[in-house]
This record gives C-alpha cells, sequence and structure tokens, in this order.
C-alpha cells in the first residue's frame, strides 16, 4: 500500500502582494457579534414594551414578527434583485455592501428618539423593521469578504 506524499508546501496566509487582513478581519469577526446582539436584544425589549404600553402577549410578539419577518423580506427582496438585475455583491462590492447594511441600521437611532418622545408602539415596530432589514444585509456581503 502506497501513501501518498505530502511534501507540498502550504499556501501563505498573507497573500502574495504582502498586505495582511488581520485587522479587518478582526473588525468583520467583532461585527458578527454585535449582530447576533442585536438579534438577541430583542428578547429583551419585549417586557419592556409590555409594561410600557401594556400590551397583550400578541402585541408584543409583534416585535419578534416585525424584525424577523424583516429578515424574511429582505432575503427575498435580495433574490428578487439578485435574479432580475444580477448578484448585487458582485456590482457592490465587499465593504460598500456592508457599509450600507450598517447604515440602514443605524437610521433606527433616528427612528428611535421620536418614537420614544411621542410613545409609538408602531413607530418602534417600524425601526425594527428597518434594523431586521439592514443586518441581514451585512454578514450577507461580509461571509463571502471573510473567505478570500
Amino acid at each position: 500500500m502506497s501513501l501518498a506524499s505530502t511534501t507540498n508546501n502550504p499556501t501563505p496566509i498573507t497573500p502574495s502582494n504582502g498586505a495582511n487582513y488581520r485587522g479587518s478581519f478582526a473588525i468583520m469577526t467583532s461585527l458578527f457579534f454585535l449582530w447576533g446582539f442585536m438579534t438577541v436584544f430583542n428578547d429583551i425589549l419585549i417586557p419592556r414594551f409590555k409594561e410600557a404600553f401594556t400590551l397583550s402577549y400578541f402585541q408584543a410578539m409583534l416585535v419578534q414578527f416585525a424584525f424577523f419577518g424583516a429578515y424574511f423580506i429582505g432575503s427575498l427582496l435580495y433574490f428578487i434583485i439578485s435574479i432580475t438585475t444580477g448578484d448585487p455583491i458582485a456590482k457592490l462590492g465587499y465593504k460598500n455592501g456592508v457599509v450600507i447594511g450598517l447604515l440602514i441600521a443605524a437610521t433606527v437611532a433616528g427612528i428611535f428618539w421620536p418614537a420614544a418622545i411621542a410613545m409609538s408602539y408602531p413607530m418602534f415596530l417600524g425601526g425594527l423593521f428597518i434594523v431586521g432589514l439592514g443586518l441581514p444585509t451585512t454578514p450577507t456581503f461580509n461571509s463571502p469578504s471573510s473567505c478570500h
């Protein structure tokens, strides 16, 4: 029985042009934790909203519905855009896609403030919907860039 020789040199971690992407990879990895935290943050909001707005259980669960419904709608929009006009990642680029997703999610800071002043539960749900549209965009664009 012969064994295959494994004398091939392994490929280096740094690209051939000498660039080192460890810093940007560390930032992107930490962003994955941020996205996870934002998703879990909904569970913390539910009892606070239920108390502040005297909501029923069904009304309080609209927090999850708005957030994860936006995930579904965002994924569906991405699919439709990919079918009709081509791959958005190829057109926008990885970095621009991540920045756009983070900017979409950051617009919620502008929506939550007036929602808190007006004590408007529908405005909060709208803000969570926008976060739900922005957050899945960033890992969609980030995951392929982490593999290169």
